[in-house]
């Protein structure tokens, strides 16, 4: 009887583990590099949709004091090119945009296993902070789409690394700092 019942959990184990469909983030948001001032375009795309879509809505949250929303400029990406139907994307506050669609075309979907942009949501960078920006409050047919947020890095070669007090200004703090470290460095030379 033992062996019977090892048997039947080893047979259930398999085939839940053959059977389960192994999903990884479905809705990703890309990560972008720039500097202050810049313009940047996030795409939002899809990766193997785990089901057909004719409708969906989410909230994109991001830190209003590092970025800026152009909300006129967005793009639809080529997965909605064929029916971008009622696509309606606002900032509501600062911070937090709303997306949501629904298909006009009776039989139009965004099929299962589809994989494409959806759309590109363009941001201005207002300081030297890295950000990073979340999807959120997923409903309709991503409801239980797993994501991958984005993230916004300031580039390596920026001014804004120079900026050792964060205020925007490269002062007499960044020229005592940059003294410094010259300084620090003719001294390690000289002892080699």
């Amino acid at each position: 009887m033992r062996v019977i019942i090892c048997q039947f959990i080893f047979i259930l184990l398999i085939n839940a583990f053959i059977c389960s469909e192994i999903r990884a983030n479905s809705l990703i948001l890309s990560n972008q590099t720039a500097q202050k001032g810049d313009e940047v375009v996030f795409e939002l795309s899809i990766d193997n949709a785990p089901n057909d879509v004719t409708c969906f809505g989410f909230q994109v949250v991001y830190p209003a004091d590092h970025l800026q929303f152009k909300p006129d400029e967005y793009e639809i990406g080529q997965l909605l090119l064929d029916d971008f139907g009622s696509l309606r994307i606002g900032e509501d506050n600062l911070g937090l945009i709303r997306i949501g669609w629904h298909s006009n075309k009776e039989n139009f979907k965004i099929p299962k296993h589809a994989s494409d942009v959806l759309l590109k949501l363009k941001f201005t960078i207002l300081s030297c902070q890295n950000a990073n920006i979340e999807l959120v409050s997923l409903v309709d047919h991503f409801n239980d789409w797993s994501v991958r947020n984005g993230h916004f890095q300031i580039d390596e070669n920026s001014f804004c690394r120079l900026d050792i007090n964060g205020d925007n200004v490269i002062g007499l703090p960044e020229i005592i700092g940059l003294i410094k470290y010259l300084a620090d460095e003719k001294t390690y030379r000289h002892h080699k």
